[in-house]
């Protein structure tokens, strides 16, 4: 069970590394949290269900673009702080990565116009 576990993380998680390893500042507790967030997600889920599986990969990549992107890291942190109530973690940061990547597309043909 464990070890069919670590193979899905490894399949569906590319940035489990990067993520489980990141030295964030000591003052920095909005990260901090955000990834022991992540690490308690991952423990708690159902790696069976397809649709489980497919929350997790896209949490990863995520929490991967929070940590390597300073534009994502920022329109997570004005979004949210973890005082607030937040019903579904996982899908705000999704929704908000979705956007992200939507916004960069967008600036990319804008720019291929001008």
């Amino acid at each position: 069970m464990i070890a069919d576990n670590i193979k899905l993380i490894v399949k569906l998680c590319p940035n489990y590394d990067l993520i489980t390893t990141y030295e964030c500042e000591k003052e920095d507790y909005f990260t901090q949290n955000l990834i022991n967030y992540y690490n308690d997600y991952l423990n708690g889920c159902d790696f069976k269900n397809i649709l489980e599986q497919e929350r997790i990969e896209r949490f990863d990549k995520s929490v991967g673009e929070y940590l390597t992107s300073y534009k994502f890291e920022k329109k997570v942190q004005e979004h949210f702080t973890f005082e607030e109530d937040t019903n579904d973690l996982v899908e705000d940061i999704n929704s908000l990565y979705d956007d992200y990547e939507e916004e960069k597309l967008n600036e990319t043909q804008t720019s291929r116009w001008l």
